[in-house]
């Protein structure tokens, strides 16, 4: 017996580290154990499964004393119940005289007591955590027994294992405890199932570790009317369970005991629950502390009426049932808004305290506050503006699903992105409420409220104010943009109709005034000046009521003809005037006319209070006499004459140089400066006007001395521009007549196009002679570069064309060495004013 003990210890090491796996029935020689094993084998112990068993195969050698061969180990979805028939369960095992061994981790389903009953052809064993239980010797025995209580979600270790002689092969394992529906498990025998058998512990325990996030919590009492507390246990079940004659906790025995159970439920949508309870044999049930259901007496199941649930919610259940004899059972059922027939209310609906539930629904809490929130924003970004349609109940929908978050962090991210939407939702409102009351306001200022309108009779200053107080508190600046437009309206109307009352007032009052005892109808009062006459007329211009205007101007006009009947009229003063003025200016009568007369046209203008008119008129030309006088609305005074003098600038002219016969004379005024005048030997000869930038030219072939005109400029005269007869000594300038200045010619070279060069400036005319034969003459142009036969510029550069001349054989050529050119002012000017070059070779 010890060299068998030595002989299994030894085989489970190998089993441990090569998986090599033996039969409990008997005594394997370990030197015959381990000839099977293969790669083959090993690769087989992989766990590719999520249920089943692991099942070692071993050909049996001899029976007595018991040898046998391993051949190999594998995890197969199956459960320990299984067919075998005549067929090879394993490659190499035959069909006789084997052994199949299989260990399976079971999750017990439902808590309470349990049958299991073991059977094979032709030996069986079965071990449940390492103890022994069950054990047949023959092909036709059955071992059925009571094992004891079991915990749902409790990991039991089964091995079982069956030994096969010959023909058929079989082995069984079913069970019997309590059920979780509304059936009496009484006599009932069922294969441990697939589905509660996984092949490794890890696997059985993640499953339990699942099954047990749900359940209730359950407390045993042994009695019915008078109890003593047994136990209590967190069970990963729900308020249905059929106990038929098991007995429900160790030592409560199968008849005459209490079950309450205590479950939390979460509820998933807000609408309408019923539940529908009852027990064999004396059920009761209470929602969040409120009893429902009483004392509720077998066979009877009662139900409940609609309960309003919102979702979110974490509901109480506790639920009784007291079993006097025979079977016992509780069942509870419910309607949820979305089923409409009564089902069991599942475990995974159930939780053993309220922490857990909220804790297990925490992730579903968060998305459904997270998603709510999210949705109060457009493209749901809480960090955007809130969507169009937003009302306060959305927000207060998203509260209190926020009130529900358990998480403190997650918490406080969605209050604070709900605060956001809180906050422009108020801004919002406050907003529309600001742009109502302001809108109300302004249409009350208008007839039948349309500010298209006028104003009603009634309104004041005070209501229109108060409109405009309502307007300031509006943000969205396209609508208070409206709003005061329209406001803007309402006040000008107002001012127009205060304004224009007032204006009536005034102006009577100023008209009345004119006369004596205020009497329209009487004579002016005396003294009357103008000025009083000419402010009730200002006045009177305010007023836009057509009649009444009429009313008060007639009156003014018969205050007018009286004292024009009474005042004479004398001449005004009038102030200089020159060629670049575009007023006339002077004192005079306050209130009366003053008239400027020049030539046939006529300009007018009225005298102020202080006594000073001012007359516009067209700029005039120097020497020009312009008359001026005053009138009233009968009579016109004597008048007085203005000479239109020069406009004298604040620098002297520039006048170029000047030489004997010259018949220009040219130089650069001032900007601004009107006309200037040339003077020669202190006789005055013409007036010219600059162009626009001050630049001047006088005509000077002929001057006069006073009494000759056609006298030629010489040597020593004295040239003098000036801005007129009244022009200071220091503002105008005087040159004297020098010695003639010849034309300079640039160097000429045969077959040239142009002869070039320079002249004093203000030369009027050059003339072109080659070997003495006069060719062409040239005047002053604007461009030279853009006439062909040349010019004389403004800066006394001078071009003649010369591509072609005539010779003295009146043959046309082109110029060539040797060639005599002579440029000199022309056959009006006597003397020698020319200048001759010699054309050079190429």
């Amino acid at each position: 017996m010890q060299k068998q003990k030595r002989v299994m210890s030894k085989a489970l090491k190998v089993m441990a580290a090569g998986t090599i796996v033996f039969s409990s029935l008997g005594t394997i020689p370990f030197n015959t154990l381990a000839t099977g094993v293969t790669a083959t084998q090993e690769e087989n112990e992989k766990v590719t499964i999520q249920h089943g068993v692991k099942a070692a195969y071993t050909k049996i050698i001899n029976k007595s004393p018991w040898q046998g061969d391993l051949l190999g180990s594998v995890y197969v979805e199956k459960t320990f119940s299984e067919n075998f028939g005549t067929s090879v369960p394993f490659p190499g095992l035959g069909n006789t005289d084997y052994s199949v061994y299989k260990t399976g981790y079971v999750v017990i389903p439902v808590s309470g007591q349990y049958i299991f009953r073991s059977a094979g052809d032709d030996r069986t064993s079965v071990m449940i955590d390492g103890v022994k239980k069950l054990a047949t010797d023959a092909y036709n025995a059955v071992d059925d027994r009571t094992i004891g209580h079991f915990h749902g979600g409790d990991v039991v270790e089964i091995i079982q294992t069956v030994d096969q002689d010959g023909g058929v092969a079989s082995m069984s394992l079913q069970w019997n405890m309590p059920n979780l529906v509304l059936t009496n498990p009484d006599g009932r025998r069922l294969d441990v199932p697939l589905s509660s058998t996984y092949p490794t512990r890890e696997q059985a325990e993640q499953a339990a570790a699942e099954m047990k996030k749900h359940g209730v919590m359950t407390e045993y009492y042994d009695g019915v009317t008078s109890t003593v507390f047994k136990g209590q246990a967190i069970e990963p079940e729900s308020f249905t369970k059929h106990y038929g004659t098991f007995e429900p906790y160790p030592g409560l025995g199968s008849d005459y005991y209490t079950v309450k159970k205590t479950g939390y439920i979460y509820i998933s949508e807000t609408g309408n629950y019923r539940f529908e309870g009852g027990a064999d044999d004396i059920y009761s049930l209470a929602i969040d502390g409120k009893e429902i259901i009483k004392n509720l007496n077998y066979p009877n199941f009662a139900q409940t009426g609609n309960i309003y649930l919102e979702k979110g919610a974490t509901i109480k259940i506790e639920q009784t049932m007291a079993n006097n004899q025979s079977a016992g059972y509780s069942s509870l059922k419910w309607t949820t808004p979305s089923q409409s027939t009564f089902s069991d209310i599942q475990v995974t609906d159930v939780y053993e305290s309220k922490e857990k539930a909220l804790a297990s629904n925490e992730g579903a809490l968060f998305d459904e506050a997270s998603k709510a929130v999210n949705n109060l924003f457009i493209n749901k970004d809480p960090n955007g503006k809130i969507t169009d349609i937003l009302k306060q109940a959305d927000i207060d929908a998203a509260q209190a699903l926020v009130n529900k978050v358990v998480d403190p962090t997650e918490k406080a991210t969605l209050q604070a992105n709900l605060n956001k939407a809180q906050k422009q939702l108020d801004d919002k409102t406050s907003e529309a409420e600001a742009e109502n009351k302001a809108r109300e306001a302004v249409n009350n200022l208008f007839t039948s409220k349309d500010p298209n309108g006028n104003i009603t009779s009634t309104m004041t200053q005070a209501d229109v104010d108060a409109a405009q107080a309502l307007i300031n508190k509006v943000n969205d600046p396209t609508k208070k943009a409206e709003l005061q437009a329209d406001l803007d309206k309402a006040q000008k109307q107002l001012d127009d109709r205060t304004s224009q009352a007032e204006a009536e007032d005034k102006a009577r009052e100023a008209v009345n005034s004119l006369f004596t005892n205020k009497n329209p109808n009487g004579s002016i009062k005396s003294p009357l000046t103008q000025a009083e006459i000419d402010a009730a007329q200002v006045l009177i211009n305010k007023v836009t009521d057509p009649t009444k205007k009429a009313a008060l101007q007639a009156d003014l006009d018969k205050a007018q003809n009286q004292w024009n009947a009474n005042v004479a009229v004398v001449a005004p003063t009038a102030n200089a005037v020159t060629n670049k003025d575009k007023v006339v200016t002077g004192k005079g009568t306050p209130g009366l006319t003053a008239v400027v007369k020049i030539g046939t046209a006529t300009y007018t203008g009225i005298v102020g209070t202080d006594g000073k008119f001012s007359v516009t008129i067209p700029v005039q030309k120097a020497d020009t006499i312009i008359t001026v006088a005053q009138k009233n609305a009968t009579k016109t005074g004597p008048s007085v004459n203005v000479k239109v003098g020069n406009y004298i600038p604040a620098t002297a002219p520039i006048v170029d140089e000047v030489g004997p016969f010259q018949q220009a004379i040219t130089g650069k005024a001032p900007a601004g400066a009107v006309s200037v005048r040339l003077v020669v030997n202190g006789v005055p000869q013409r007036l010219v006007e600059p162009d626009a930038n001050g630049n001047f030219s006088f005509y000077s072939r002929f001057v006069s001395d006073g009494t000759v005109s056609n006298l030629r400029l010489k040597m020593g005269d004295i040239v003098t521009v000036d801005y007129g007869s009244k022009t200071p000594a220091n503002l105008a300038t005087s040159v004297r007549v020098s010695l003639s200045a010849k034309p300079i010619i640039d160097t000429v070279i045969a077959e040239s196009d142009y002869i070039t060069g320079l002249v004093p400036t203000g030369t009027q005319v050059l003339r072109l002679s080659i070997n003495g034969i006069p060719q062409r003459t040239v005047t002053p142009q604007e461009n030279i570069e853009t006439v062909t036969a040349g010019g004389i510029g403004s800066n006394g550069r001078f071009k003649i064309y010369s591509r072609f001349f005539k010779d003295e054989t009146g043959v046309s050529r082109k110029l060539q060495a040797g060639d005599k050119i002579t440029v000199d002012l022309g056959a009006q000017i006597p003397g020698d004013t020319g200048t001759t070059v010699t054309v050079i070779a190429k």
